[in-house]
Formats: structure tokens, sequence, C-alpha cells
């Protein structure tokens, strides 16, 4: 059978289309609009007129696609924009009426879950701990897990949707303005400054989205080789050093430079900068030495799950 699984995040509205075929989940259809429904209100809690005109058109957008083929289940997810929005069920209602479709508003707990359960299908790693990085628009959702379970999981309101509003950085970014950020992340994440204390991580696993356009960048500007093996349902790792270099390219570049970098969507264009200097912190703070991009995340965990769910019935 074939399912439809939207997940609506705070920057993109992502759609799956997909099966499972001998124990593995097959892609027939994966794509992506950008909403940006935090933009102008996530600091006040509030989804703007304009930002829930656009979900609305994305998700008839994404209507259109699902309707060319025979899908039995649609799953519609929602997270942190949703979850903290106070005009997020009449958003969600209004969207219902028009298109016919339930959205799920999950808890940052149940969506660094499915996380897992989609990064984890690309992962090559057996007992050793890992860390799993989710950079959102709203939130960041990280996961210390081995190959058999979850250890300890933590979702962060430090999206980067968030802290372009709450910190409304130069351009290009000020080094004044990035140890501000470290220090905002070492005050919001005390709990994982705690947990890496107690616990071992010897790998460092990126789940898609902004981790995916150090990828992206790398191969259309020529900053580094990359291993050949296929994207589509395992990770490719690459070294500090390759991210690094990416890194301070975005870093020193102004706003217009990177809506025209070859290898970066513009949508991800403003979000970019802060992003990579979260991933710095990560990397930092772990000491890892090569990253593991995963092309899946939220809605691969979602398939995952629905299917092993189906067919332990």
């Amino acid at each position: 059978m074939n399912i439809a699984v939207l997940d609506l995040g705070t920057n993109t509205f992502n759609l799956l289309i997909a099966q499972w075929q001998n124990m593995t989940l097959q892609t027939i259809e994966n794509n992506k609009i950008a909403v940006k429904i935090g933009k102008g209100g996530i600091h006040k809690n509030q989804i703007t007129e304009d930002a829930a005109e656009r979900a609305l058109n994305a998700i008839k957008l994404h209507k259109t696609t699902i309707d060319k083929y025979s899908v039995e289940k649609i799953i519609a997810i929602a997270t942190s924009a949703f979850r903290t929005a106070k005009n997020a069920s009449e958003i969600i209602d209004k969207i219902n009426k028009q298109t016919g479709i339930d959205i799920e508003v999950i808890s940052g707990e149940r969506e660094a879950e499915l996380i897992y359960l989609g990064v984890r299908q690309t992962l090559d790693i057996k007992d050793d701990n890992f860390l799993i990085v989710d950079i959102g628009g709203g939130s960041n959702e990280l996961i210390i897990a081995n190959s058999h379970k979850i250890i300890w999981k933590e979702s962060y309101p430090l999206g980067m949707a968030r802290l372009i509003e709450r910190f409304q950085f130069s351009d290009p970014i000020k080094n004044s303005e990035i140890d501000q950020l470290n220090s905002y992340f070492d005050e919001t994440m005390q709990s994982f400054s705690k947990i890496l204390k107690k616990l071992e991580v010897k790998h460092l696993a990126g789940a898609e989205g902004a981790f995916e356009s150090f990828i992206n960048i790398t191969k259309a500007n020529n900053l580094g080789t990359l291993p050949s093996n296929n994207y589509t349902n395992k990770a490719i790792t690459i070294d500090v050093s390759q991210f690094y270099q990416v890194q301070q390219l975005l870093q020193k570049s102004t706003l217009s430079e990177r809506l025209s970098l070859p290898g970066l969507e513009p949508f991800r264009a403003e979000m970019i900068v802060p992003a990579g200097i979260f991933i710095n912190y990560i990397v930092e703070k772990t000491k890892s030495q090569a990253i593991s991009i995963s092309p899946f995340s939220l809605k691969e965990g979602v398939a995952w799950d629905f299917f092993n769910n189906l067919n332990s019935i």
C-alpha cells in the first residue's frame, strides 16, 4: 500500500509518498515547499494571516501530488510553530475543511522519537552511541541513541526562525553575535551539557534539512570530495574539516551572496548561517571528527512507524 506523510514544519512543508517492500521503506515521491509559517509571528506565539495562507496553499499543492497516486492513508504531522501558536487550532480547522486532511500536532518528545526512527534506517552503526541532531525552524531535536533504542532525547526551542526573530543578526553576522548565540546555547542547553558528562557519544548524525545544504554546497563549489555511496537511503559521512570549510564561507557571506551561492536553496539563505553556528557548537561539544548526514528524518520515521505497527497487527 502507498501512504502519504506530510511533515508540516516551521520552514518547510514536506511530503513523502512511500510503500513498504522487503522490510524496507521505499520512497515514491519526496518533495518540499518553503512556507516559513513562523515568519513575523513565531516570537509572539502566533501564525500570521499571510503565513496561514501560505500554509493552506502549500497543503493544497501537496494534495494535488498525493491525488496522482493510489494513496490509502494520509498522515499529517505538525511541529514546533503549531505547538506554540495560539491560533493553531483555527488554522488546522480551516485546512481540514478545505482539503479534508486531518493534522496532528505532536509534542517535541514525540518529534524526537520519530526523527530517530527515520535517521536510524540510514546509519550503519551497530552498538555505539550516536547523537542525532535535527535543525528546524521552530525547534531543534537532539537524540542520543544506539541502533536498538533511544537513551536520551530533548527538544529545544532553538529553531532558526526563532533565533532570527530574537537576535536580528547583522549582514554578514558579527563575531560578537556569534559569541552571543553560543552563550544562549549554553544557557538553554544545560541538560545537553550534563548528559554528555554521563554518556559517551562516538558518532554525530545530522537529519537532512540544513545538513544537506553542506553536501550540496560542497558538490556545487568543488570544495572537496564526497563519498560515492547512494544518498537515497544511506547517510553520507563528511569530515569535520569539510564542514568547517563551508561553514566559514557561509559565515563571512552576505544574504545576497548566499542567495546566488550554487548548491544552496534560496529559502535556506537566511537561516543557514545560524544553523551552521549551531552545528559547530554541537561539533565542539561532542569533539566529533565526522558528521554522518542522513537523507531521512521525521517523515520517514512516521512512515516506518506506521508500517511497523501495521505489520505487527
